[in-house]
């Protein structure tokens, strides 16, 4: 996902946090979670920030190698800030999802076909925040959906 323009700076803050509804039932479900936000600074030197969008999708945290590969990239965007007029990338961010940068094994679509590979699983992690931007209004330049239809 690529999306660019905003007027102001943008700070996101990717998470994981328990699915406090499916956790207080003993529940193996976790959520991933973004917020866009703003931070204007004052005259004074203060800053001042404001929630643009939030979007969070749920996850399966037994699903091992992938909660770690969604561990590692939301690592990545993490307060990663967007200036005024650049274009966040997410493939620049959190770079290269082999083994040599911590990733593992997991399933990813392959035309319409799960397969396993190096990262999968941080698709999710692209999509929360890309609707995140959607919610604020940001201009999306450029996107590749999956070849199959996704839960989240």
């Amino acid at each position: 996902m690529k999306s660019k323009k905003p007027q102001i700076a943008l700070l996101f803050a990717a998470f994981i946090t328990a699915f406090s509804a499916q956790a207080a039932y003993g529940g193996s479900f976790f959520e991933q979670s973004t917020s866009l936000s703003n931070t204007a600074t004052a005259a004074t030197g203060s800053s001042k920030k404001e929630v643009l969008s939030q979007f969070s999708t749920t996850f399966n945290k037994n699903a091992t190698p992938r909660t770690h590969n969604l561990m590692l990239s939301s690592i990545a965007i993490n307060q990663y800030v967007i200036e005024p007029g650049q274009t966040f990338s997410f493939n620049e961010v959190v770079g290269y999802a082999g083994q040599q940068q911590g990733y593992e094994k997991s399933v990813i679509f392959v035309n319409g076909k799960e397969e396993k590979a190096y990262g999968g699983g941080i698709c999710q992690v692209s999509s929360t925040p890309y609707n995140a931007a959607m919610d604020a209004g940001l201009e999306i330049v450029e996107r590749h959906p999956h070849s199959k239809e996704v839960h989240y």
